[in-house]
């Protein structure tokens, strides 16, 4: 009976918005279990972008892959997906997104074990969002057991992306802490893919 529970709810429809500044929302209903690149295609199709993959799609901040479902996303009906086009918006020296007046980053977290992680904050946003978000997405506990480290030098959850001097498209590793690890806190070096 949970069985039959769990496949009526993968073939649930749910309804998601598009937005992007200066066009109209798009709505899209699609099945919770099908991948969300059905939803970039049909999206670019409509406003005759040409190829999806010239679109940013981000969820709370996070990017959006085609092969992404809403199920595993944890994306509910009516739930807004931002895209924007990867060259407009950006200011061409540093590739940087405007948003709202204020700067804002992405960043793309690898750590073993796990897929890219990709997430935009503001330049003057705290780390700590996306800590927390990185750790619930991949159900590894409390972000404080988790060092985020860029070119060696660790991370604070306090520390904003102006502070930290990170770039769009920068790379953030993160490690599992280690008890009785030494002096740095690292468990054995993890090499990032």
């Amino acid at each position: 009976m949970e069985a039959t529970n769990i496949k009526k709810e993968d073939n649930e429809t749910i309804t998601l918005k598009v937005q992007n500044e200066g066009t109209r929302d798009f709505y899209y209903t699609m099945k919770r279990d099908e991948p969300l690149k059905n939803l970039m295609i049909a999206y670019c199709e409509r406003r005759q972008l040409g190829d999806y993959t010239a679109l940013r799609f981000h969820a709370d901040g996070d990017r959006v892959v085609g092969y992404h479902t809403p199920k595993e996303l944890q994306l509910d009906d009516g739930y807004v997906i931002d895209a924007w086009s990867e060259d407009k918006g950006l200011d061409d020296k540093s590739g940087v997104k405007k948003e709202d007046g204020r700067d804002s980053v992405t960043v793309k977290v690898e750590k073993q074990g796990c897929q890219d992680y990709y997430f935009s904050l503001k330049r003057d946003e705290p780390f700590e969002k996306l800590m927390i978000s990185f750790c619930q997405r991949f159900d590894l506990g409390d972000y404080k057991t988790i060092q985020f480290t860029k070119d060696g030098r660790r991370i604070q959850g306090h520390q904003t992306p102006e502070q930290a001097e990170l770039e769009n498209g920068d790379v953030i590793d993160a490690w599992e802490l280690s008890i009785g690890a030494g002096r740095g806190g690292l468990g054995n070096a993890i090499a990032t893919v």
